[in-house]
């Protein structure tokens, strides 16, 4: 990805899914085996997290720059479902802040 900071996270979802799509041509676009190979790497990735968070908790330290590559992997991931389903994130998030903020009010 590029460091053009004009682009919307919708532009970025979309080139995520793209370059996945190029890079690892295995899954038939749109299908469910696409959809089911996404999710499944959501949570291998998050198994990622939870394991750099367990070294932490168990005084190994925090290796922040691992920590980034594997939160960047989960996005990514995450990206790629919601634009292979036609779900905006960007439109999914704001509406569930809504909610939110409806829920437990606003943050000052």
């Amino acid at each position: 990805m590029s460091n053009n900071h004009t682009e919307t996270m919708s532009d970025i979802q979309r080139r995520c899914l793209t370059d996945s799509r190029y890079w690892f041509p295995r899954w038939e676009h749109g299908s469910l085996d696409e959809r089911i190979h996404q999710a499944l790497s959501i949570a291998g990735e998050a198994g990622e997290v939870v394991e750099h968070i367990k070294k932490e908790h168990r005084g190994d330290g925090l290796d922040l720059f691992e920590l980034g590559r594997e939160l960047a992997d989960v996005t990514i991931y995450v990206m790629n479902l919601a634009e292979s389903v036609g779900i905006d994130l960007e439109a999914a998030i704001a509406e569930k802040r809504q909610l939110n903020v409806h829920r437990w009010g606003e943050p000052t």
